[in-house]
């Protein structure tokens, strides 16, 4: 039987998990949205203008968590790798 201390970050843990998935899907379902040719330019417009705000909020409260220096270094390093391979993929 794990420790209770180690159920709880399970717990934490799983609970980011599940909240990353939801965003994640939401966002799928905001893109597939503004990228429909059926849409009126106006609903396109005020979409995006809603992604845009969404960005924004995420930048701003990303700023004020503690920086992690090297660690976060390295995830913008395989983020660009991952869109230069997804470019060279195509």
């Amino acid at each position: 039987m794990r420790p209770r201390w180690l159920q709880n970050i399970d717990s934490a843990y799983q609970a980011y998990s599940n909240n990353t998935k939801e965003m994640s899907t939401l966002l799928q379902k905001t893109i597939n949205e503004i990228t429909t040719p059926a849409n009126y330019e106006w609903k396109t417009l005020a979409l995006k203008r809603e992604l845009y705000e969404f960005k924004s909020m995420l930048e701003e409260a990303y700023d004020e968590l503690p920086n992690f220096g090297d660690e976060e270094l390295e995830w913008e390093k395989q983020r660009m790798y991952n869109k230069l391979k997804k470019r060279i993929d195509e």
